[in-house]
């Protein structure tokens, strides 16, 4: 995304965005992406973001690939990021609605299994 594109959204009423955000540097996110250099793309759009007033959030999903929690904030802060949310990956899922699901009996990505295996 450049610069056009991002004021294009701002422009068009753009008010937060979301980045996802796979481990906790660099030389792991970006392999994990495929994407080279999409780590000094996503430090070039929040600064934009910021100067445009647009929150920007980075949206980290628990997994085995963040071998260490405790690098986390600093990298995200050298991102440009001010916030985050979490989320598990879900396996098995018997409804429709794809953000909860009480029915799934394979716990083999629990949120508290996945961050104990971190400590």
């Amino acid at each position: 995304m450049d610069g056009k594109n991002m004021r294009a959204l701002v422009d068009a009423g753009l008010s937060s965005v979301f980045m996802s955000i796979d481990a906790h540097d660099i030389s792991k996110h970006e392999p994990n992406r495929g994407l080279k250099d999409v780590c000094q793309k996503i430090k070039r759009a929040n600064a934009f973001f910021a100067n445009a007033s647009i929150q920007s959030t980075a949206s980290i999903i628990a997994s085995r690939i963040i071998e260490d929690y405790d690098k986390l904030p600093p990298f995200l802060e050298s991102l440009g990021f001010k916030s985050c949310t979490f989320s598990c990956p879900l396996t098995h899922l018997e409804s429709s609605y794809l953000s909860f699901s009480d029915s799934s009996t394979d716990d083999s990505h629990t949120a508290q299994k996945s961050l104990s295996s971190h400590r």
